[in-house]
């Protein structure tokens, strides 16, 4: 995605103490700079560099475990003097989570005892993206549909141009702050036909999205995951070495260490500590996603599992606390009944492990669905986590970036941690809720605030949210009436 001139990114890890998530940013962003395309996807007189954020189109993304603190989602908007005109944002979406002190971590002298966590996802650049007369010709990724009001910062119906990623860096460039860490969850490329693409088109817009967090984000500590389009063709990951894991790993080679880099080129995962007592896990979860047909036999891709079962009982042998990132999320989606975002033997699989080492996974980032939403990770004994799902924002013409909620005073929560939002989940539930009349607005990122939910769209909400794995959803359906 985008830029060129590659500024040497600080390797060295964010000193954060390690405790429970707490706040949460989502930016949306919009840009201004000189733009140069991808080759090989036919520029045209506004094609920007490739890198920007995330698309327009509802897509589907869950996850997230927090404590403290406060979530809380910015929205920009962009207004010109004569029209107003709904674009579709990029997702930058900025994850804000302040991290308080463990005492089985030791605190160096350069601790300052709290930073904070920023989520990007789903940039999704369209490098093709120009203001057209015809609005069918707009962009490649809205697939022939014309667009509805296309402006300098894109179109609802169009993937990110690279000048809307460029405004929200830029703005995430002045809020960031030494102490913080970025988590980079996936989805680069744009939503075109597999023939519009290729392995180095992919690399090169990897390459160039990199290259643009450096140079915005010159003295961040950025821990990345990959998507499903982050390999072509798209979805069809594979569960051995190849092309693009080598040159991704390349890519982050100033921000991962070796040992993370080895691991990553042989399946797309690493772990790597942030600080003494906090270890990232970044998980390949494409290679459980359903459309992969490269992994449809294996039962453990990869290795995966069996490396993310040592990974946690070294954690817990050490007393690390760990936050699990990747792009597609384990749960059931709140927007299609009886759906998994990765197949069910593996969700299964991953939601039963999650459960076990609850003591250690302190915090669960995922991206994919482009909805802002949460679910609980529940045991026999009550919750264990909290996996929320990042969202994607709305703007219009000149940037201007706002606060659009705070999730502890939304909902008049005490804090984010896994009981008060099992509470917020449980809240939802009666059928005159104002709670769910705000979280569905929220859901839908304030699109449209009379889009209404209810009955069965209802039930599949809320059932999403407080049930991962299968047997709980299904009972919960039933318990609804919808089984």
């Amino acid at each position: 995605m985008a830029e060129a001139e590659k500024v040497s990114a600080h390797s060295a890890q964010r000193h954060l103490s390690p405790g429970s998530l707490p706040a949460q940013r989502h930016l949306s962003p919009a840009f201004s700079r000189a733009e140069a395309p991808v080759p090989g996807l036919s520029p045209r007189s506004e094609a920007p560099v490739p890198g920007a954020q995330s698309q327009t189109r509802p897509g589907a993304e869950p996850g997230l475990n927090q404590s403290q603190d406060q979530r809380t989602r910015t929205r920009t908007k962009t207004r010109s003097s004569r029209t107003r005109t709904r674009t579709r944002t990029m997702w930058l979406m900025v994850l804000l989570c302040s991290v308080a002190p463990l005492t089985a971590a030791p605190m160096s002298k350069h601790h300052s005892g709290a930073g904070r966590m920023w989520h990007i996802t789903d940039l999704h650049l369209d490098p093709t993206f120009h203001l057209d007369p015809d609005p069918a010709h707009v962009c490649s990724s809205s697939k022939g549909a014309a667009a509805l009001a296309p402006g300098p910062f894109g179109d609802y119906l169009c993937d990110a141009p690279y000048r809307l990623l460029l405004s929200a860096l830029d703005t995430l460039g002045r809020m960031v702050k030494e102490d913080d860490f970025v988590i980079w969850t996936g989805d680069s490329p744009p939503h075109v036909p597999p023939a519009e693409l290729s392995t180095d088109l992919v690399i090169q817009i990897l390459a160039n999205l990199t290259l643009t967090i450096q140079d915005k984000l010159p003295k961040v500590q950025v821990f990345p995951a990959v998507g499903n389009h982050d390999y072509w063709p798209q979805d069809q990951m594979p569960d051995s070495p190849n092309d693009i894991y080598s040159a991704a790993a390349r890519l982050w080679s100033p921000w991962l260490q070796e040992g993370a880099l080895q691991t990553f080129v042989k399946g797309g995962f690493y772990s790597q500590l942030l600080r003494p007592g906090l270890r990232i896990v970044s998980l390949n979860t494409i290679l459980y996603y359903g459309p992969n047909a490269a992994t449809l036999n294996s039962s453990d891709p990869a290795g995966q599992f069996q490396w993310l079962q040592g990974t946690l009982e070294g954690a817990e042998r050490n007393q690390e606390q760990v936050y699990v990132i990747a792009h597609v999320p384990v749960g059931f989606l709140p927007f299609v009944r009886n759906t998994t975002a990765m197949r069910r033997e593996h969700n299964e699989r991953l939601s039963a492990m999650f459960v076990r080492f609850s003591h250690v996974i302190k915090g669960q980032f995922y991206g994919h669905t482009h909805r802002d939403s949460l679910m609980v990770l529940r045991d026999q004994s009550g919750p264990v986590a909290v996996l929320p799902e990042p969202d994607r924002s709305q703007l219009q013409q000149r940037a201007q970036w706002r606060l659009e909620y705070v999730l502890t005073e939304a909902f008049a929560l005490k804090d984010l941690s896994p009981a008060s939002l099992l509470s917020l989940a449980s809240d939802l539930l009666p059928p005159s809720s104002k709670a769910f009349l705000t979280y569905f607005n929220h859901f839908n990122v304030e699109f449209n605030p009379r889009l209404s939910c209810e009955g069965r769209c209802k039930v599949d909400q809320v059932c999403a949210v407080l049930n991962v794995a299968q047997s709980g959803y299904e009972r919960c359906l039933g318990l609804q009436g919808h089984g």
